[in-house]
């Protein structure tokens, strides 16, 4: 549905070139994503965004293992 965006277009290329980079040449050359990251994307934000992100898989984690729990009644 979307394959014709521009965005999806330069993923793919994206993804190519970093598959071509790994299983054919083995050499990975510099990965830059310095014009994605917003300006004020300061370190405290990507700290917070960090801690953000481990918190919702500890809690995704949590969740489940109450399931296992409950069924296994332990």
């Amino acid at each position: 549905m979307y394959q014709d965006e521009p965005f999806v277009q330069k993923g793919i290329k994206d993804f190519n070139k970093l598959m071509d980079d790994v299983l054919v040449r083995h050499k990975v050359e510099h990965i830059n994503y310095a014009d994605e990251i917003p300006g004020d994307f300061t370190k405290e934000k990507y700290i917070a965004v960090y801690a953000k992100i481990w918190a919702s898989i500890r809690h995704d984690m949590w969740k489940e293992i109450k399931m296992y729990r409950k069924k296994d009644r332990v």
